[in-house]
């Protein structure tokens, strides 16, 4: 099943899903035993102000005060490819006031260190992933290339002479060019942001790299204004992205066998009451479901989700296996 179309599946039956919910009376029942939140809820997002998870994080935050009136306060603490943010909400105390914006990099570090602070498995409570979010390939608008195909020409042409930026060594854009990388059969030198992936996108309209690959959001604008060109998403044959029709996909390209999504999510430490995991729930899915929010996200390059916690916790254990088998065979580890 290609990526749009399980995207759809998953959107038709979470609709007839939350029609029974927000008719369900044990769910109404259960709200009306508990106060939750009655203080500030604070959303972990482990990256920095301006990435695609602070983005999500924020617009989901200020629609949470708006159909709640309760407080719900985005903090950054960005750091070692999200292990310090991930930490934080995996040793928090399990009342629902410290959650976590999850990015797919919750799902690749796994197979590459393999000590980590916290299981990913063990110590979180999936709530429900938000959006599915293709790859852009962009690179500087004056590298003289103007599709994927003649990116290749170049790079077989000059091996190792091609640079691209990433957030950093592990982190999901760096992933992603790795196993372009191996199904184009080209040699393209990495370099890290400490940064995150701001200054790899600072560094790309400078043209101090070549190249690039991000969600759609975080260059959106770059490349609507011709300050970067885009030379593919990466979705299946025939289904190029809504808000990018003349940027085609990976499949059609012939490399079909890269396609792939970045998950956003929210997540709780493990041990979260299940009235609070109810609440935060139904409050997450009416949130992304309001109609304007579908438009804005559809507008800046995700589709949104909103999948039951069950089905969140079914997605990061499939993604964990799946990452695990890719880094390996890249070779990517991160130093403990």
């Amino acid at each position: 099943m290609n990526f749009v179309t399980q995207i759809l599946t998953i959107r038709s039956e979470l609709k007839k899903g939350l029609a029974i919910f927000l008719g369900n009376f044990f769910i109404l029942s259960v709200f009306a035993q508990t106060d939750f939140p009655n203080k500030a809820v604070k959303l972990i997002v482990p990256g920095v102000s301006g990435s695609t998870s602070d983005i999500v994080a924020r617009v989901i935050a200020k629609q949470l005060i708006e159909q709640t009136t309760k407080t719900f306060i985005v903090e950054n603490r960005p750091g070692a490819s999200a292990i310090i943010g991930n930490e934080i909400v995996a040793h928090a105390q399990p009342d629902g006031y410290v959650l976590l914006l999850a990015d797919s990099s919750f799902t690749t570090v796994p197979g590459m260190r393999k000590n980590l602070p916290y299981d990913p498995l063990r110590d979180f409570l999936p709530i429900t992933q938000l959006l599915a979010s293709p790859i852009i390939f962009c690179v500087r608008s004056n590298l003289g290339v103007q599709t994927l195909p003649e990116l290749i020409r170049m790079a077989r042409a000059s091996p190792g002479k091609l640079n691209y930026g990433s957030g950093g060594v592990g982190v999901a854009n760096h992933i992603y060019v790795e196993i372009f990388k191996k199904a184009a059969q080209v040699d393209i030198n990495h370099i890290p942001f400490s940064g995150g992936v701001g200054d790899a996108l600072k560094s790309l309209l400078g043209s101090h790299i070549d190249l690039m690959v991000s969600t759609i959001p975080t260059v959106l604008s770059q490349v609507n204004a011709g300050r970067l060109r885009a030379l593919a998403v990466s979705t299946e044959h025939g289904h190029r992205f809504p808000s990018l029709p003349l940027v085609p996909s990976v499949g059609e390209l012939g490399l079909d066998n890269i396609a792939v999504s970045i998950l956003y999510g929210v997540i709780g430490p493990s041990g979260l009451p299940q009235e609070v995991v109810d609440k935060l729930y139904f409050e997450m899915i009416k949130a992304v479901k309001t109609p304007s929010l579908e438009d804005r996200f559809l507008s800046l390059g995700a589709i949104v989700v909103g999948s039951s916690p069950v089905e969140f916790s079914r997605t990061i254990r499939r993604e964990i296996n799946r990452w695990s088998e890719v880094t390996r065979e890249a070779g990517i580890t991160l130093e403990n």
